[in-house]
């Protein structure tokens, strides 16, 4: 069953912003480089931010490791002595941070959507000179926990298979898988719940894949499921301007396998036929074709 009219997405970014400074211009050049650490307090979000200082400006990037490292510009830098404020460049909803470096350390708050959560950095030191660097993958060997781009992804424990559209990459993780397109605008997490309730599945598989997720729901839909599933569920949830969240949740045996999908609208539509690559092609195991 292709799942055309739900093929939406939602962007998982959770992005921050960090940097520090002192009035001495000693002080400023301790701050250029990387910085690591967490943002929130319950499962707390890695972060690593780079800053650089040219002349009177500051600029830098915001990564967050376990999605890839990848990158967001900083913009907004503000310094008064101890004090520092930022925001993450070409977010719909502003990221904003603000807080003060105390020996060695930045701390502060982190504040999104109304939400206000406590962050913490700490400097990371580059390897020197003359340590051997870290040996990455060639351009064209995929990580060792990613898939090369066109490969179809077979779950460990046997229970379902899924295309990766060429181009896309996907993470494992403990509990769940996240597929994510080039430009990291789309995010689709695959989890299976030993649970018989949908509901409480989906919720679940959320918590898996952002634990911070609370957003109400506006839309509630139970189609006919496919051969061999025993119910579906479909949920799409309030969101931003330009932002879809969703949930599918099917049923079989006992065991919920929910993919949660979070993406840039326009994003999205432009990628509408690799989406329906990933939903239409997923399969779970036990289930026979007819």
């Amino acid at each position: 069953m292709v799942l055309r009219r739900w093929k939406q997405a939602w962007w998982l970014a959770l992005a921050l912003a960090l940097v520090s400074h002192l009035g001495a211009a000693q002080t400023e050049a301790e701050l250029a480089g990387t910085w690591r650490g967490t943002i929130g307090t319950v499962e707390p979000l890695e972060i690593a931010v780079r800053l650089e200082r040219v002349e009177a400006a500051w600029s830098g990037t915001i990564a967050i490791p376990a999605d890839a490292e990848v990158e967001l510009p900083l913009e907004e830098v503000a310094v008064d002595e101890d004090e520092v404020r930022f925001a993450v460049a070409g977010l719909r909803a502003a990221a904003t941070f603000e807080g003060t470096l105390v020996d060695g350390r930045i701390e502060g708050t982190f504040r999104r959507n109304g939400e206000e959560l406590p962050f913490r950095l700490q400097r990371h030191e580059e390897p020197a000179p003359d340590e051997p660097a870290p040996v990455e993958p060639a351009p064209d060997e995929p990580s060792p926990d990613e898939l090369a781009p066109g490969e179809a992804y077979q779950d460990p424990r046997g229970r379902f298979s899924v295309p990766i559209p060429a181009g896309w990459t996907l993470m494992e993780r403990e509990d769940h898988v996240v597929l994510s397109d080039p430009d990291d605008a789309i995010r689709i997490a695959l989890a299976v719940v030993d649970e018989d309730d949908l509901e409480a599945a989906i919720e679940e598989a959320w918590s898996r894949a952002e634990p911070r997720f609370d957003q109400p729901v506006a839309e509630r839909i139970e189609p006919s499921p496919d051969p061999g599933v025993d119910e579906m569920l479909v949920i799409r949830y309030e969101s931003e301007p330009g932002l879809i969240w969703q949930a599918i949740a099917r049923l079989h045996e006992g065991t919920a396998h929910v993919v949660v999908i979070a993406a840039e609208l326009e994003v999205a539509q432009q990628r509408d036929a690799q989406i329906d690559v990933i939903l239409s092609g997923y399969r779970i195991v036990d289930i026979v074709d007819p």
